[in-house]
């Protein structure tokens, strides 16, 4: 066995495992962001909100991550299969959506802890 045929087996393989993930994905995606929203809320929780910006930012990350790779799994019934909204765009996240949007879409700005 030779270098290529190596090389060939290990994209091979990635792909199994990109797919597998891919599809994980798409099928927890609404379980995902839930407990992505109760991290944010947590970790918020035991800050006093000291970080709340980085770990937004963090956050919206970490959803574009979850939505780009369940992309390539939804099907129609899927939700969450609408193309995300451009850049930039302050839409308010629909109720009862604890995840904060993605870096850039933030309408306001948490105030600071009281001491």
């Amino acid at each position: 066995m030779d270098s290529e045929d190596i090389i060939k087996q290990g994209k091979a393989l990635a792909g199994k495992l990109r797919d597998g993930a891919s599809e994980q994905a798409a099928q927890h995606e609404e379980q995902i962001k839930g407990v992505l929203g109760k991290v944010v809320g947590f970790v918020n929780d035991k800050t006093g909100g000291k970080y709340a910006d980085q770990v937004g930012k963090v956050a919206g990350y970490v959803e574009q991550g979850v939505d780009q790779l369940a992309g390539a799994n939804r099907t129609e019934d899927t939700p969450g299969n609408s193309t995300p909204p451009p850049p930039g765009n302050s839409t308010p996240p629909p109720p009862g959506n604890s995840t904060p949007p993605p870096p850039g879409n933030r309408t306001d700005t948490p105030e600071p802890p009281t001491a």
